[in-house]
């Protein structure tokens, strides 16, 4: 005996697009099926990414921070990303021209966190280009 034939049972979304069930996901904004095809729905971006610190960034902080993580900072010397070092105190220092933040008395015997909020403080005073000189 020949086993009854299967049944395909398809679902619709509001743009008349009939799919299988599992082509299709639940929005919670619209409260009814979507479907995955493209246009039939979009994706925001919740946050920022700084890419010099490869690091998410709340919108507030980059907002402070001229649009960067509040971590990262750029070398006066070569314009490479510089980072947070611990050498007995916590300092700038770039990998490619060897420039410390040592060398402006930015430094600080705590914690990065607080190397950082230094150097916000800066920023702050002064126009960003003069914030190490």
């Amino acid at each position: 005996m020949a086993p009854p034939p299967l049944a395909l049972v398809l679902y619709g979304d509001p743009e008349h697009r009939y799919a299988p069930v599992g082509d299709f996901f639940y929005s919670a904004e619209a409260k009814e099926l979507v479907s995955r095809a493209l246009g039939a729905s979009s994706a925001e971006v919740d946050s920022l990414y700084c890419p010099r610190a490869l690091e998410p960034v709340a919108q507030s902080d980059a907002d402070a921070a001229f649009g960067r993580s509040d971590a990262c900072a750029d070398c006066p010397r070569c314009g490479t990303t510089l980072r947070a070092v611990r050498d007995g105190t916590w300092h700038y220092a770039c990998a490619s021209c060897a420039w410390t933040s040592r060398a402006v008395d930015l430094e600080d015997g705590e914690d990065d966190l607080h190397l950082a909020m230094k150097l916000a403080q800066r920023e702050a005073e002064a126009p960003r280009a003069a914030a190490f000189e």
